[in-house]
């Protein structure tokens, strides 16, 4: 059977400053099978995002390249447009950047007009696509109104409505609450399994794909290190000490804990809680932060709506966090997390309540699409020529270059990096003013496992300095590992606050599933350090 996307010792380079080049794909050779849900994961740089945008020819970065890519046999430079924007559908990493009308209907409509479809057909179609991932109430709102996980959703019906034969998804759940993640990825299963699409799924967080692949494709260094099904992959991955900690926090527990690998490792919360039966059961020094902080910002009786014949997005909240606090907080997708950051920035201003700055401090803004912050043509001249404008101290930018690791992407412009560096470089321009505040919009988006135990060593670094940290995020073991607190926003309100192992214990589906797994010994397990396990 003739392969949908094959890839012949392919590489790519991405110009750099001074006439240089920077390799990034290396020798490539891959086949993608057709009905096949392929999963490619590697660390941030590693060429996952490049590998998948040469495949749609409309967005192909600019740069040298060798070998070829075949599309069903078939050189896919020579696909004509029709076949090329209709057949092969790529979903973002970055919802902001796919779409271009400013209302949901007519972004749907968008790509339908472009190619010709009846208006009756065009009805039926987007009907029909809004009614499969329940988005009625959507439809006639502003774009602008979503949350980036609508936003997700929102492109993920577009593409679909072209009746795409492959569908090419970068990092499609970063911007998803957890619930929203597992409801997308039941809807790309079925998609592949009622209508035989083939899916092409680059992602960091695995803790829900990673068993339900066909195949594991693992990127390093610009090259494939690992191809295979998901146990084997699994198995030769446990041993890499670079790729190691990408796997689900429970793999790495199974393989902590077993030696005689017998290929039938657990794959499900009901699997790990029949396997750990094997076992006795030791929490290992659980600690509760028992700091109480002095709080530096709050907001008192804050509501918000984004137009006057619109319900409120806050109703009355009430939130605070102090000096040296991390805090995380979480919610479903469209809950208001981007906008209560927005108003304690300044950005947004509230109908009713206020903003108390205790100290007058400095406030750093982190938003979610880190291309915002970008305007010259290296990372270098991006940090350098805000920091002439600010009159940044010298000394304090070579901290935060060491202190960030930036210093091989200097040269690069920011648009050719990963989404992963591209989020680094935003927050080290953030950081440019030495904020005392810090508001951090799913600041982890785009990290990969290892980057992100180095962006919480910078967060503690400025957690010792003082700074208050608040974090809007969708990814529990990052917040259940790293926070020092936690709350959830519903209804336009904050559901209590409380200390990170209490919030995580306390909930059924907002939790991690380490958790799951161990809550009915004792449920204020929530990592994989937590407990400790001794065969029987």
């Amino acid at each position: 059977m003739t392969p949908v996307i094959e890839f012949k010792n392919f590489s790519f380079a991405y110009p750099v400053a001074d006439n240089g080049e920077k390799l990034i794909l290396n020798n490539i050779d891959l086949k993608i099978e057709e009905g096949e849900f392929s999963v490619i994961y590697g660390p941030t740089g590693s060429g996952k995002s490049t590998l998948l945008k040469q495949i749609k020819r409309q967005i192909k970065p600019h740069g040298k390249s060798s070998g070829e890519i075949l599309y069903f046999g078939r050189n896919i430079d020579e696909l004509d447009d029709y076949k090329s924007v209709c057949e092969i559908g790529y979903v973002f990493q970055d919802p902001d950047n796919q779409i271009v009308a400013d209302e949901v209907w007519h972004e749907l409509a968008f790509s339908l007009e472009n190619i010709g479809v009846p208006t009756h057909d065009m009805r039926k179609r987007i009907g029909e696509m809004a009614c499969f991932f329940g988005i009625e109430n959507l439809l006639d709102k502003s774009v602008h109104e979503l949350s980036g996980g609508q936003k997700q959703i929102v492109n993920l019906c577009s593409v679909l409505l072209l009746q795409p034969k492959i569908l090419i998804l970068d990092e499609p759940v970063s911007q998803l609450d957890p619930i929203n993640a597992r409801e997308f990825l039941k809807i790309i299963r079925q998609i592949i399994r009622e209508f035989d699409i083939t899916v092409v799924l680059s992602e960091h967080r695995l803790e829900d794909i990673y068993f339900t692949a066909d195949r594991i494709i693992v990127l390093e260094n610009g090259g494939i290190k690992y191809n295979n099904v998901p146990d084997i992959a699994a198995y030769s991955s446990v041993n890499d000490k670079n790729l190691k900690n990408f796997l689900p926090e429970l793999a790495k527990l199974y393989f902590k804990n077993e030696n005689n690998i017998n290929f039938m490792m657990p794959k499900s919360i009901r699997e790990y809680k029949a396997w750990i039966k094997n076992f006795n059961i030791r929490e290992n020094q659980l600690k509760n932060d028992d700091i109480i902080y002095e709080d530096i910002i709050s907001c008192k009786n804050i509501n918000y709506k984004y137009s006057k014949n619109q319900p409120d997005i806050l109703k009355d909240l009430e939130l605070s966090a102090g000096a040296g606090e991390i805090l995380s907080v979480l919610g479903g997708n469209g809950a208001g997390k981007s906008t209560l950051l927005k108003i304690l920035s300044g950005i947004l201003k509230p109908q009713k309540g206020r903003i108390i700055n205790k100290n007058n401090g400095r406030i750093g803004y982190l938003a979610q699409n880190p291309k915002a912050y970008f305007l010259y043509d290296t990372v270098g001249k991006e940090i350098y020529e805000r920091a002439k404008y600010l009159k940044t101290d010298l000394k304090y930018i070579d901290y935060l270059v060491s202190l960030f690791n930036i210093e091989k992407i200097l040269n690069l412009h920011p648009h050719d990096i990963s989404g992963g560096e591209q989020q680094l470089t935003a927050f080290f321009t953030v950081m440019l003013e030495n904020p005392d505040i810090l508001l951090l919009d799913e600041p982890t988006k785009g990290l990969d496992p290892n980057i992100k135990r180095g962006f919480f060593d910078i967060l503690y670094k400025l957690k010792k300095q003082g700074k208050a940290i608040i974090i809007a995020t969708h990814d529990i073991e990052f917040a259940a590992r790293y926070s020092d607190s936690c709350c959830f926003i519903f209804g336009g309100e904050i559901i209590n606050k409380y200390k990170s192992r209490e919030f995580f214990s306390g909930n059924y589906f907002y939790t991690t599933g380490v958790n799951k797994v161990f809550r009915d010994f004792n449920r204020n397990i929530i990592c994989i350090e937590d407990v400790i396990l001794d065969k029987k």
